[in-house]
This record gives structure tokens, sequence and C-alpha cells, in this order.
């Protein structure tokens, strides 16, 4: 087969690979698969070779530069392409480091994740699972929450090279995002643009910067933007997004957390039931819990239901959200997980859906003491997801299942779900 010139391939310097004028060595590498982080691994004389944008089955050639460990390596050609391996759809996909499997056929991302997930709980947790199922949905204009940099009074994207630039489609932008991103120009003094939509299609602003906030405000009102807000300036703590999900109407404020990819969360609020088995005589935890998703959606289910929520403006959401569905058996603590301990005092099940540190070393104790009969453990990084099930040592999986929360990226949603031994 012919070889591809590396203007033809979806290959380019990234963080992870050597800069050009560092000394590398010439190598003909087949990838064996893609592991956590994007970049295909091959062997070459018994090391680890490490190669982005490569796809399970490619055989490249790539220049290299050593490491103490391994190698990491940028493909010159790539000799013989996998049957996996597929055109990007985007065309700023050799200078844009939002997505990192364009170039891979959608069911062999799939593979991947299924792949990153098991092999990470294996290799770091110690433990042998099998994904009970892998759930996705649609890979294109699927995320209601884009963040920006400026260049030219316009939103621009940043690159790989850690430059700005402008871009006109991007296929992972929600349509509603993207039609008012096109309208903007002339911003001044903007270092970082947020713009978020809801289920209602209005867009909403977040600016960071050293700016004039009227005049920015009236720039995003005219190019179509319904709210928008500097959160080290006054802004009107009324205005919410809002979201109808597993039967609630819930008010998300522009700072608060919400999952990026509604059409996933939906479908692990219908599966959480299942996960967390709950009963009228159960006192549930849902820690990390944002504006209240997961753990006003299973309140009908269960005697008791405490949120732990350290951002003030979820746990506030969380509060108006108990109200706006007229629930009456939840509790609201605010402030950090591993300082509010004493809720967990009597809970039978535990839903944690932590930030992508992992949970707090005293909530992994206290979880081991109270030892409640079931845990739905969240997770948007399988690596510390492993490291916790791991220290959990009274409990033991019984189930785990990935989430395609972020199509096109390396980046992969796992649940995994703890009984009591």
């Amino acid at each position: 087969m012919a070889t591809s010139s590396i203007h033809e391939c979806p290959c380019l310097w990234n963080k992870e690979t050597p800069p050009q004028d560092k000394k590398m060595d010439e190598k003909k590498l087949k990838i064996e698969k893609v592991v956590y982080g994007g970049m295909g691994l091959a062997r070459f004389e018994g090391k680890v070779h490490l190669v982005p944008f490569s796809a399970p089955g490619d055989t490249v050639l790539a220049d290299c530069r050593e490491k103490k460990d391994y190698s990491i390596c940028t493909i010159k050609s790539i000799i013989e392409p996998s049957p996996v391996r597929k055109k990007p759809i985007c065309p700023h996909y050799m200078v844009c480091g939002g997505c990192h499997l364009q170039h891979v056929k959608q069911e062999a991302e799939i593979e991947i994740k299924k792949e990153f997930i098991q092999e990470t709980i294996e290799r770091i947790g110690g433990i042998k699972i099998q994904l009970k199922e892998f759930i996705s949905g649609k890979f294109h204009y699927y995320r209601n929450k884009l963040e920006y940099s400026t260049f030219r009074g316009k939103p621009a994207f940043h690159g790989i090279d850690n430059r700005p630039f402008l871009m006109n489609e991007c296929f992972i932008d929600d349509k509603n995002i993207m039609k008012v991103r096109k309208n903007i120009q002339g911003l001044r003094g903007v270092r970082k643009l947020i713009l978020r939509t809801d289920d209602t299609k209005r867009v909403f602003a977040i600016l960071k910067g050293n700016f004039n906030q009227r005049k920015n405000r009236r720039i995003l009102n005219e190019a179509g933007v319904y709210y928008s807000i500097s959160p080290d300036k006054k802004w009107n703590r009324e205005e919410f997004l809002e979201f109808r999900t597993g039967g609630l109407n819930l008010v998300v404020s522009p700072l608060s957390f919400f999952q990026v990819n509604k059409e996933i969360l939906e479908r692990m609020i219908d599966l959480l039931p299942e996960f967390l088995l709950p009963d009228k005589k159960d006192i549930v935890i849902d820690a990390y819990s944002g504006v209240g998703t997961f753990g006003l959606s299973v309140s009908r289910y269960v005697k008791e239901v405490r949120l732990i929520e350290e951002s003030k403006f979820s746990s506030d959401d969380a509060i108006h959200n108990i109200r706006r569905n007229y629930i009456e058996n939840i509790k609201v603590f605010r402030g950090k997980v591993e300082e509010n301990l004493d809720a967990f005092n009597g809970a039978t099940k535990v839903i944690l859906d932590p930030p992508r540190e992992g949970l707090h070393k005293n909530v992994i104790v206290a979880l081991n003491e109270i030892r409640p009969e079931r845990i739905v453990y969240i997770s948007c990084n399988p690596s510390t997801l492993a490291r916790d099930i791991k220290l959990l040592e009274d409990f033991k999986v019984d189930e785990v299942y990935g989430f395609n929360m972020f199509p096109l990226s390396y980046h992969v949603e796992t649940i995994a779900i703890l009984e009591r031994e």
C-alpha cells in the first residue's frame, strides 16, 4: 500500500510530542492499541513508544525521542493505515486540541474507551472487570458548554501550540452556541469567554478579564446572548439556565456545574435506580452533588436524601431545585465532603460524583467505617476511580458501566457499583 504523507494524516505536534529541534530516531512502528490520554502504543525493541493521533493497527514511520522509560513519537508517514482509521470530519483537527479520536471510526472509539476503563481498573485497582455495558449517543453537536479565549475581538479556540485560532464550525459545539459564537465580534479585554445553553435554547455568557462590562455585554446581546455575567462583578443571581431531565425541572446558575452532554446524563439518571437499588427505608448520601440532579432523581424511592456540595452557587441551585420540584425529604449540606462527614451517619446507600481528583482520603476512611450497603461511584477519570476502588477495602465491585459523555475525545465517564462485603 502506498505511503501517506504527513500532510494527509491527522498527526501533529502537541505538548506530549518532542520539539523538532531535538535529536530523534526514525522508527517503523506497529500500533497495538490507544491508551488513556489518546496516544497509540507501540513496542520497539522491548520499549514502549507513544504515538499521538495513531490508530490501533496502524503501521507508521515516526520520529521518536527517548525518555527514561518510554519514547514519545510523531508520525512522519502512515505506511499502512488501520482498518479503523478514517478521515477527520473537522478541518481544524490538525491544530485544535479539543478532540483526540476524530481519526478513528465511531465503533472503534467505543472499543478504545471500553479498553481504557477495563485496563485502568485492572492495572491500578488490581481487579479484572468486564464492562456490563457501554452507552453512547450522538457524536456531534452535543456540548452545552464551550470555553474560549479571544482573538481579534472574537471567540477563539486554543490550539495545541497554545496559540488562539478562529474556527467556523465546531462539530462538538451545540448548534445554538455555534450560531451565537459566529456573530460575536469586537470584544475588548476579555481573557476567557464561556458560552452555555439550556433546554430553552438561550445562550449565557461568562466573561473573565479586565474590561468594560457594559460595552462587552452590549456586543454579546447584539450577537444573540441572552444573559452575560462576569464572576467578579455585580450580576443578577436570579437568571438561570433551565433543564428538564429525569422528570425534574432544574435550574442551573451560570457558574454552577452541569454535565455537558444532556443525552448521556439522561441515560445515567434512567439507570440510577437500577444501580442504587433504593428502598423506602434508605438514607442516601449524594456527595459532590452539584445542583442535586442525582439525589433529586432518586428521592421518590427513599426515606431521605442528603446532598453535600462545596460550591455556593450549586448548593443554592440545589435548594431552588428542591423547592421547584416540591420535594420534602432532602437536606443540603454546604461545604467540602471531607468536612461534612457527620452527614454520613446512618447512611445506607451512597452516590459519589467527585471531580477528576477523586475522593479525599478522609472520605474513603469514613466510607470504610460506616460501610453503606451500596455505593454508586460516578467518575470522569478512570485512574482515580481505580485508585479509590482499591482503597475502599470493605467493598467489592458488582458492575461497571461506561458512558460516552465526551465523544471524539479520549475522556470517558464511568459508573462503578460497589457492594459491601
